[in-house]
């Protein structure tokens, strides 16, 4: 009869035990935890209620992160109008498209370019590679790698966590390069570089050097122009 019951007493703990392991995972009222999550596209469309008809309230941008909610809807007729029940930073509950939305991410900004691996093995590298000051982010980790997803889900795989930074500054300035800074192909607009420093908000960034770097190139590549059309000049004078 003891033996018995110590088995029972047993099983009872283990069973406890168990749920209170599931209990880890939930929030006060058994729901699982609301997942984080990234916006990696501009734009995407924040509704009141799911669905074609439900009334439009804002947009997300690029870089902004969110919790999602273990909700979502489905289009009925199959036309790509999914959507995700989100938490936005002001608190706010909201229904967000999915398609410009990673689950269970966090933000981050390549610090140096860096080629793509299709698994975290260097004999696996792709043709591939996230440039300088990209925008993407990390939805997994293994050992000194990391798995990437970048802007708009363009490209994605493993890369080395040495070459990229979570810090929000640092996000904040490659999600405004994405926007104003880069062409369609992610090579930097000349152009635009002295007017992306001036309107920089973050003067503290990782990027500060790299940006002041090519501004002092172009101004170089510049000068010595001007030089080489001076001396043909001079040389058409004699």
């Amino acid at each position: 009869m003891i033996m018995k019951f110590t088995g029972y007493f047993i099983m009872f703990c283990m069973v406890m035990a168990a749920c209170k392991g599931k209990e880890k995972q939930a929030d006060g009222n058994g729901a699982p935890e609301a997942q984080k999550a990234v916006c990696v596209t501009d734009g995407v469309p924040v509704k009141a209620e799911p669905g074609k008809d439900g009334k439009w309230l804002t947009s997300l941008n690029m870089g902004e992160t969110m919790l999602y909610l273990n909700d979502e809807f489905k289009d009925p007729e199959g036309k790509n109008q999914d959507y995700y029940k989100v938490e936005l930073s002001d608190g706010s509950q909201v229904w967000a498209r999915t398609y410009g939305i990673v689950l269970n991410a966090k933000p981050a900004a390549v610090l140096s370019e860096t080629p793509i691996y299709k698994r975290p093995d260097l004999v696996n590298k792709t043709d591939k590679a996230f440039k300088t000051l990209e925008f993407l982010v990390v939805v997994g980790e293994k050992d000194d790698w990391v798995e990437v997803i970048g802007a708009a889900k363009k490209k994605s795989g493993w890369i080395k966590a040495q070459y990229i930074s979570t810090n929000a500054e640092d996000v904040a300035v490659a999600t405004l390069a994405y926007k104003s800074l880069f062409d369609k192909d992610g090579n930097i607009l000349t152009d635009k570089l002295q007017p992306f420093i001036d309107g920089l908000p973050y003067q503290n960034t990782r990027f500060n050097g790299y940006l002041n770097s090519l501004l002092d190139e172009q101004v170089g590549e510049m000068v010595m122009e001007s030089v080489g059309e001076i001396e043909g000049y001079e040389e058409e004078i004699d």
